[in-house]
């Protein structure tokens, strides 16, 4: 799954969301696993507030997961989640 903030409409844009599909492609090229890509369009972005809030990205994820309408388990997200997850 792919999201995105990119307007597809706008077709000043079509060119960087190319880009980064082909990108991600070439990632999933390098397994011999086969993949479909889908891409949804986030309309609302992660609200920062103060020092880093590790709750915020799960619930973050949490509405990631209501776009894509399926049923993906998201973890508590703390420190040491946080940790594992940017790696």
């Amino acid at each position: 799954m792919f999201f995105h903030f990119t307007d597809l409409e706008l077709e000043s844009e079509i060119p960087k969301f190319s880009e980064v599909i082909r990108f991600i492609e070439d990632l999933l090229l390098i397994t011999e696993a086969s993949h479909y890509v889908d891409n949804y369009l986030i309309d609302k972005d992660l609200e920062r507030t103060g020092p880093i809030q590790y709750e915020k990205i799960g619930q973050f994820a949490k509405s990631l997961v209501a776009i894509s309408k399926r049923e993906i388990a998201v973890p508590f997200t703390d420190r040491k989640n946080y940790l594992h997850l940017s790696q």
